[in-house]
Parts: structure tokens; C-alpha cells; sequence
């Protein structure tokens, strides 16, 4: 796709558009469950599968966003 946008045989919008069509292709959506912790995945063949964590306690925040943890030995973040 970098290639024919970089020599004008495919346009910005037309790069997008077809970007989009490609991640969406190997997207899914998840959910988890916040008691129980478990993964809800829409699977390729349109099926719902549930994963169940392992270990107690169970990680219910996996999907979560927000502040990363650091790896480690990484130098602490400092930009605020």
C-alpha cells in the first residue's frame, strides 16, 4: 500500500479506505467480564468464545487502558 501512494497511483483517500478494510479484517471484539474476569471473543466464524484466567486472583482489569507498567529495570517515567 506504500508503495502506490508514494508513486500517485493511489490517493490518500483511496490509501485510508483500504487501510481500514485491512485492519478491520483481523479485528474482534472483546469484553470482559468485571466479576468473574473471563474474556468474551467474537470469533471469525461469528461464534462467541469465552476464555476463562487462570490463577486466583483472577486479572479482571485486562483490557483496561491507562498507565502502563514499567518494565523492568526501564528508567522511571518522568514527563508528568
Amino acid at each position: 500500500m506504500i508503495d502506490p501512494v508514494a508513486d500517485g497511483r493511489l490517493g490518500k483517500e483511496e490509501a485510508y479506505h483500504l487501510a481500514r478494510r485491512i485492519i478491520g479484517r483481523s479485528a474482534r471484539l472483546m469484553w470482559q467480564c468485571r466479576a468473574c474476569g473471563r474474556l468474551y471473543v467474537d470469533s471469525r466464524d461469528g461464534q462467541l468464545r469465552c476464555f476463562v484466567p487462570e490463577g486466583e486472583p483472577a486479572d479482571r482489569e485486562v483490557l483496561r487502558g491507562g498507565q502502563r507498567r514499567a518494565e523492568p529495570g526501564a528508567a522511571p517515567d518522568t514527563a508528568g
